[in-house]
């Protein structure tokens, strides 16, 4: 993607933005943007969307799924680094894919509006935004994905998340039927 500094917006319009140090930008697609910074306990915190609903990509992620924070000095040149991990599950068969969710066993958050502290960026704190997720779906589009004997890979991509009890993944297929299947850690 290709940004352009946006000096009179920091410097005017955002009295937290024009008091960092830095410059900071957060990538995924103009959907899912939001150059909102905010203040909390004398940290600063930018604010990103780890989306609910993904788009499934042969061997990849879907385009808006990964989540990128960027740093700079200058307000010019950035340097990204992921806030997304990645599960990735793959699936033998003969059927034909239509989506797939997956749902933390403890409950866990795992997409929606959350905040990021824009100090540490090698190991940002997650605060979620109330009202988000609990599983994140995966799109497999109009046709599906059909399976094979060969191992077809899906790929989730999500905040860094300890899931404490395992995970558990719903498979719908596009004759209707679906399969779960879970981990215990």
């Amino acid at each position: 993607g290709s940004f352009e500094l946006a000096e009179d917006y920091i410097e005017t319009k955002d009295a937290t933005m024009s008091r960092l140090k830095e410059h900071y930008a957060v990538y995924s697609t103009d959907e899912y943007i939001d150059y909102s910074v905010t203040t909390v306990e004398d940290t600063s915190f930018a604010i990103a969307t780890f989306p609910t609903l993904q788009t499934y990509v042969e061997g990849s992620y879907g385009p808006t799924a990964n989540v990128m924070s960027g740093k700079s000095e200058d307000g010019k040149s950035f340097f990204f680094k992921n806030l997304s991990t990645y599960l990735r599950v793959s699936f033998t068969g003969e059927k034909t894919v239509k989506s797939l969710e997956l749902q933390g066993n403890n409950d866990e958050t795992i997409a929606g509006r959350t905040y990021f502290d824009l100090e540490n960026a090698d190991n940002p704190r997650f605060r979620w935004e109330v009202g988000s997720s609990k599983s994140v779906i995966l799109d497999c589009g109009g046709q599906g994905v059909k399976l094979s004997k060969e191992p077809t890979e899906f790929t989730f991509a999500l905040i860094p998340t300890n899931f404490t009890k395992g995970f558990t993944v719903i498979v719908t297929f596009t004759d209707g039927k679906v399969f779960s299947i879970a981990t215990e850690k």
